[in-house]
């Protein structure tokens, strides 16, 4: 896919596609979403890489202009739009659209996924149908290895990009070895080892963990076969499992209201994936939080994830670092 633009632009190639870097980027907006509230979940911060070394990495004025013509290019509808520019802050070192809307094979009700990069960190905002996740580029270069990661260089369009920074972190990112996000879902899937106090109390969270569990072991499960996808419809169809696109959606509106069926439904389909998924070795989730709070941070933050409110939205760039 192709996207053109007017004097002070670049094309520049990542995966299959071609995208305009931008020289002008935007003012940072620091509103943290709404966290788990027994619990602080840390941030990464910028651990020396050579994307935290760079001379040249700075964020820049966001052109309205061509921001506003790229996005253009996304058959994106008019709130949409009105919703992107409630999240786009007015300095960014880079911003991308990724998801559907950048795959072009969205349906009516999928959001529009943004992702900036900032050169310092900031809580995920939403603004329905626009939700926006703020990284700095040590966080976002942490993901190499990861199907986050193969998502954003395979289907991300750039729509700024300040010194080439965010291709050029994207253009570094190494593929994820199925074998190993496999084996990192069967790990987490001890989350979904439910006490009855848990299902009473955190039923709509632990559904979120499970499909988000089970939607990354069919990505990898794809990956493995040698065709790596994103898109869970081509992936219903593939697979022909018809439902597989509604198990998946993280759309309430098309998964329907969450039940212990439904919960069930998903871990069963889980094992059918990855076998039998891991005991909890503590007994409930608050349990597993404080255990392995300091020996196990990445699981026990996804635990503290599953016990938050059921309207909150799960979010890649709430984890300490991006997992799978």
């Amino acid at each position: 896919m192709r996207r053109t633009g007017g004097g002070g632009e670049n094309r520049h190639s990542v995966g299959q596609k071609t995208f305009l870097e931008m020289k002008d980027g935007s003012s940072r907006t620091d509103s943290d979403h709404g966290q788990p509230k027994e619990y602080d979940i840390l941030d990464l911060g910028d651990a020396p890489n050579s994307f935290t070394r760079r001379a040249d990495m700075g964020d820049s004025i966001v052109s309205r202009e061509r921001v506003s013509a790229l996005l253009a290019t996304l058959s994106l509808t008019e709130e949409h739009l009105a919703s992107a520019w409630q999240l786009i802050p007015d300095r960014a070192i880079g911003i991308l659209v990724y998801g559907s809307r950048a795959r072009d094979d969205f349906i009516p009700t999928s959001d529009l996924d943004l992702l900036t990069l900032l050169t310092s960190p900031a809580g995920s905002r939403i603004a329905k149908p626009a939700t926006m996740s703020f990284y700095t580029p040590a966080q976002l270069a942490s993901a190499s290895g990861t199907l986050f990661s193969m998502h954003l260089s395979r289907d991300g369009v750039i729509v700024h990009d300040t010194n080439e920074t965010l291709s050029e972190i994207l253009k570094s990112m190494v593929a994820p070895d199925p074998a190993i996000l496999l084996s990192r879902v069967r790990h987490y899937s001890a989350i979904l080892d439910a006490s009855e106090p848990d299902l009473l109390q955190y039923l709509p969270g632990m559904a979120r963990i499970a499909r988000y569990l089970l939607r990354t072991a069919i990505y990898a499960l794809a990956l493995k076969q040698g065709s790596p996808c994103f898109s869970v419809r081509q992936l219903a169809d593939r697979f022909s499992e018809p439902d597989l696109a509604t198990v998946l959606s993280s759309d309430p509106a098309i998964h329907g209201p969450v039940s212990r069926t439904q919960f069930a439904t998903l871990v069963g389909r889980l094992v059918q994936v990855i076998g039998s998924t891991e005991v909890n070795p503590h007994g409930s989730l608050h349990a597993m939080i404080v255990a392995e709070w300091y020996s196990d941070r990445e699981r026990a933050t996804l635990a503290t994830l599953a016990t938050a409110s059921p309207d909150h939205d799960f979010d890649y760039a709430e984890l300490p670092k991006v997992l799978l």
